[in-house]
């Protein structure tokens, strides 16, 4: 017979070792997606009510959870700044060309970086070739920032 429904498993092996506990022959069963049923003897069922009323009243069930929208975590929030910065940058720089000040002045050129210029070390990291190239360090970039 029926004892008990339950949507918790961890409730229902609580209740089933209170069982075993009072020496009530029972039986735990899967009724379908997260819900377990209890089933004992008829002739057993007025002992293993009283059992389970007074365990259920010392240790009530725990409030249900409520499941809040996750947020953006600040990790993702700044791979997803990186990624349209990058974008935002080329957008303003344009692709690569003899004629941009941004990249006759800020390329990565090994002579001009020893001869003082360090500041191209830098400056050519912002800079890139086409739309491609981009894109794609804008993505790979916000990733690794948002790890």
């Amino acid at each position: 017979m029926l004892l008990r429904l339950v949507d918790d498993f961890r409730r229902a092996m609580d209740l089933s070792l209170v069982l075993d506990e009072e020496g009530i022959a029972h039986e735990l069963r899967s009724a379908g997606a997260d819900r377990w049923e209890l089933t004992v003897d008829e002739r057993d069922l007025a002992r293993a009510q009283a059992a389970l009323t007074a365990f259920e009243r010392e240790n009530p069930p725990p409030a249900p959870r409520v499941q809040r929208p996750r947020s953006p975590t600040p990790a993702v929030a700044c791979g997803l700044l990186f990624f349209l910065s990058v974008l935002a940058f080329h957008v303003w720089t344009g692709p690569e060309s003899s004629a941009s000040p941004w990249f006759s002045r800020g390329s990565a050129e090994a002579a001009a970086i020893v001869g003082g210029e360090w500041w191209r070390t830098v400056t050519a990291l912002t800079l890139h070739a086409d739309a491609g190239h981009a894109v794609g360090n804008a993505v790979l970039g916000g990733l690794l920032l948002a790890l």
